[in-house]
């Protein structure tokens, strides 16, 4: 029996790298999502204040970890544009002045 097949990871993150459009896509609902938290944040704080500190911790623990995470990501993207520009850069024949010699 065959695995299962994982060729839409690749294809979504091709997307999230290249459509312009799906990344806006994507930004708006996780904009509408951070929005939707934050109202469910309050009331949860209003109507159960005993469960929000413990929501609460780990809310902000899982947050930290993805800011973490994020910061990386975005470091290895440039990282990777500018690998990408300095070698289309050096096939074309073209000079840089920010490289050393």
């Amino acid at each position: 029996m065959a695995g299962p097949r994982h060729h839409w990871i690749k294809r979504f993150v091709h997307d999230f790298e290249y459509d312009h459009l799906f990344q806006f896509r994507f930004h708006l609902v996780m904009m509408l999502f951070w929005i939707v938290n934050a109202a469910a944040g309050t009331v949860m704080l209003l109507v159960w204040p005993g469960e929000w500190i413990r929501v609460g911790v780990y809310y902000v623990f899982v947050l930290s970890i993805y800011a973490n995470w994020d910061t990386d990501y975005d470091a290895v993207s440039a990282s990777q544009a500018a690998l990408h520009s300095q070698s289309v850069l050096k096939n074309s024949g073209a000079t840089d002045e920010l490289t050393e010699p």
